[in-house]
């Protein structure tokens, strides 16, 4: 004998004779087990919701003091993706329209409702949430691909610009070499200094292209990421194509992901110089908008309020209405003659990007007449700024005792001189055993330990466990080459009082060590 299927249903109606009624309708489902709560208040639903696992949620839409809109939109702002269906008294065209804009799944009609109605909506809804869900782990597989893709487009101007600045860096060495017997070296020393940041940026975007990326949305400065999107495709786009970037006034921030904003901003510019063979200009501007909920847009968001609207204009052949209706369907492209080949994602992952960091899209394009692209993100606001000590000597130590291992010895050699300057006693050690060794000895005296993540034999993430082990209180800034990002969570998480992202200077070691000492 088949067991019953097991659903599990949350329901929200400010009439409790109308939830009897409607958990009755529901346990004369053949062949389902009903797992049924139901809530009389807003404020109870709202915190269960979040805590249970649930198959379907009911809402009422008439309710004292709030809606089943209103509940809609608050779950769905809270990132709830499961299926809602509404209940109402009654229901025409206009009322469903209103519904399904809110973001709900379906909606019935509470006089209408019977066994068989609702096992076809509740299973119609459920499959389609399983299907969302399955489509989302596909998109999240096109875009690593789609990532890839674009790292090979941008490898070449990257790798240019890499050979130059290693250029620079050798030269100025020799310069400094030459000068050093008894002369001013300063000058060449900036210079050499100033070239390592450069390449520290393009190494941190490149870093960024390869991540994993956990879609983390944050405040965000427009007019960096439009700056380091310029510092890319200005050795990307073809020559006869002009790349016009007109940085905001003021700082302009927004609400999203860095990573996702760059990659959407050159999917975009590197679309328009496709549709310019024989040259024309690229033109990306922005300005702050005010959204009512009620805007014209090819792909409307749901949020009101304060937005920025980055446009991304070009002059190319522009596109009929019927190649409009379609860009941003996955697989679907122009780019079938030739050796102008694509795979169709590109647009697709550029609404996905721009969906996930609650933004929308309105796009205009006529053929001969070019095509604009209009992004609106939310606006972001200013976090106050951490005060750190910028007078050097602010910086210096008093004579505690630091446990520093990395094993590249150059490293290793730079920091302890770094930090011996700074007025703090060094304890060195080429890897986690010797560092392992050295805590055990002189556990008293080690005030904090700045530890590496990758190492040989022993990482640093199993040398942290095993200090643990020993000392449960024991302070540890981690330093890596490689992006933090992807550990930060665990390891503080673990227990660690600090990061610090390889390359950095002098100031950035004593501002960190500076905090994690007081």
């Amino acid at each position: 004998m088949m067991q019953p299927e097991k659903i599990t249903i949350f329901a929200l109606d400010d009439d409790p004779g109308d939830l009897e009624l409607f958990r009755r309708t529901l346990e004369d489902i053949p062949g389902w087990s009903i797992d049924f709560t139901a809530f009389t208040r807003w404020e109870d639903f709202k915190t269960d919701v979040g805590k249970n696992p649930i198959d379907v949620l009911f809402v009422d839409y008439f309710m004292n003091g709030i809606t089943g809109l209103d509940v809609i939109e608050a779950l769905r702002q809270r990132g709830e993706k499961r299926p809602i269906i509404v209940l109402t008294g009654m229901g025409d065209e206009r009322m469903a329209a209103k519904i399904t804009r809110a973001g709900a799944d379906d909606y019935l009609v509470k006089g209408d409702l019977s066994p068989d109605l609702l096992r076809r909506t509740i299973k119609n809804a459920m499959e389609r949430f399983r299907s969302s869900k399955e489509r989302a782990v596909l998109e999240k597989q096109l875009q690593e691909a789609q990532k890839m893709e674009t790292l090979g487009t941008l490898a070449g101007g990257i790798a240019h610009d890499f050979n130059n600045l290693l250029m620079a860096i050798m030269g100025y060495a020799d310069f400094a070499k030459m000068k050093s017997k008894g002369r001013d070296v300063e000058t060449d020393l900036d210079n050499i200094i100033t070239t390592s940041q450069q390449m520290a940026n393009l190494v941190k975007q490149l870093l960024s292209f390869s991540r994993r990326e956990k879609d983390k949305i944050e405040v965000t400065n427009l007019g960096q990421v439009l700056s380091d999107a310029g510092n890319i495709l200005k050795h990307t786009l073809p020559k006869k194509v002009t790349l016009n970037i007109r940085q905001p006034e003021k700082q302009m921030l927004i609400m999203s992901n860095p990573t996702l904003l760059n990659q959407t901003i050159l999917n975009l510019c590197i679309n328009a110089s496709e549709s310019m063979p024989s040259g024309g200009e690229i033109t990306i501007s922005c300005r702050n908008v005010t959204l009512t909920g009620k805007d014209p847009s090819s792909h409307p968001s749901p949020w009101k309020g304060e937005h920025v609207m980055l446009e991304i204009q070009d002059t190319g052949r522009g596109m009929t209405k019927e190649t409009l209706a379609r860009i941003f369907e996955p697989f679907f492209t122009t780019k079938q003659k030739g050796n102008q080949k694509g795979t169709g994602l590109g647009l697709a992952i550029v609404w996905n990007n721009i969906k996930k960091m609650n933004g929308s899209i309105d796009v205009h394009s006529e053929p001969g007449s070019g095509t604009a692209f209009k992004l609106f993100l939310p606006k972001g606001k200013q976090k106050p700024k951490a005060t750190f000590a910028t007078d050097f000597r602010e910086l210096m130590g008093k004579g505690e005792t630091i446990l520093a291992v990395d094993d590249e010895s150059l490293v290793l050699n730079l920091v302890s001189k770094t930090l011996i300057r700074l007025n703090y006693q060094v304890l060195a050690a080429k890897d986690g055993l010797a560092a392992l060794a050295l805590f055990e000895k002189k556990m008293a005296e080690i005030d904090l330990v700045l530890l590496d993540i990758s190492m040989p034999e022993m990482d640093g993430m199993e040398c942290f466990k095993r200090l643990k082990a020993l000392y449960p209180d024991v302070k540890v800034v981690f330093s890596s080459g490689h992006d933090l990002l992807d550990e930060a969570a665990e390891l503080k998480k673990l227990g660690c009082a600090g990061l610090i992202q390889k390359p950095y200077f002098l100031t950035d070691l004593g501002k960190r060590i500076k905090e994690v000492l007081g």
